[in-house]
């Protein structure tokens, strides 16, 4: 943890809390250069205030839906939040297998709230990408689809050009 505080940079990060109490982690988060909190929807605990201190704090927060979660458990929630994430992977396996039934969940989602941006984690690939952004997606969270790759720099060059095409 001391060396995230006291690393300088200008590089701004995410941190994505997969945690059943984030508002217990938040206070060394706080003191590093972290920009965006993602926070489960999931979460047991509720995250009302969660929500409201990450923004006091002058950083973003989305909730993150997984596949299983429907969109509906977060709208009370809508105003406040900077963006929504879903995930179209079961969390907890780098590499996982694209989730399907999370495309019309995007799709429903963005058509409802057109204003927030949405982003995804999981399965990102040039032939996810285009159906993500073609439904709404914003963000794209890749990984294992770069870091498997024989060659880093096509591989992310090849998802820019999806992504600039839209």
């Amino acid at each position: 943890y001391e060396e995230l505080i006291k690393m300088e940079t200008k590089v701004k990060f995410d941190v994505h809390l997969m945690v059943s109490r984030p508002e217990d982690q938040m206070y060394f988060w706080y003191k590093t250069k972290a920009d965006r909190f993602l926070i489960h929807a999931e979460t047991d605990h509720g995250y009302g205030n969660l929500l409201e201190q990450i923004h006091f704090n002058g950083r973003q927060v989305g909730l993150v839906l997984n596949p299983e979660t429907q969109a509906e458990k977060i709208a009370g929630f809508i105003d406040d939040i900077d963006f929504v994430q879903f995930m179209t992977v079961y969390p907890g396996f780098y590499g996982s297998e694209f989730v399907e039934s999370v495309i019309n969940k995007i799709l429903d989602f963005h058509g409802q709230y057109p204003n927030i941006p949405v982003f995804v984690d999981g399965g990102v690939n040039p032939e996810t990408t285009r159906r993500l952004i073609a439904v709404g997606a914003t963000t794209l969270a890749v990984g294992s689809y770069i870091f498997n790759s024989a060659d880093v720099g096509k591989a992310i060059e090849e998802l820019k050009a999806i992504g600039n095409t839209k």
